[in-house]
């Protein structure tokens, strides 16, 4: 079974929905490592990532994350700024991610539902 580590929380199955929470106002980031059952990183030399957070499926988009994968070492970093965080923030929605090499079928490797947390304090 393919995995993926999420550095923050660990290791799970492609099968599995994830829940995120994204604070608004602050810069965000999700660095994840995409393996094979013994560990080892997955070549993603040639591919592209696509991520995106909407209200509901087929809904409004919300933000598009940058994704950026590091093709030999199996990396994906999906990414928001604080900016993006802000405009989104105390919204609630969906979000998956994709992977696709040239000449392939899209690979679901993550979804789940999201949720902005509003942010409190006020960064002059």
């Amino acid at each position: 079974m393919t995995q993926i580590e999420y550095r923050q929380y660990g290791k799970f199955d492609l099968t599995d929905a994830n829940d995120a929470a994204i604070k608004a106002g602050a810069e965000w980031n999700m660095t994840l490592a995409y393996t094979d059952a013994n560990g080892a990183a997955k070549d993603l030399t040639g591919y592209s990532g696509y991520m995106q957070i909407r209200g509901v499926p087929n809904g409004a988009l919300l933000a598009d994350v940058t994704v950026t994968i590091t093709g030999a070492t199996g990396e994906i970093l999906c990414a928001l700024t604080a900016a993006k965080t802000l405009a989104i923030g105390g919204m609630s929605g969906v979000y998956d991610l994709f992977i696709k090499s040239t000449g392939t079928d899209p690979v679901c490797l993550l979804q789940g539902n999201v949720e902005i947390l509003p942010n409190v304090t006020v960064i002059p």
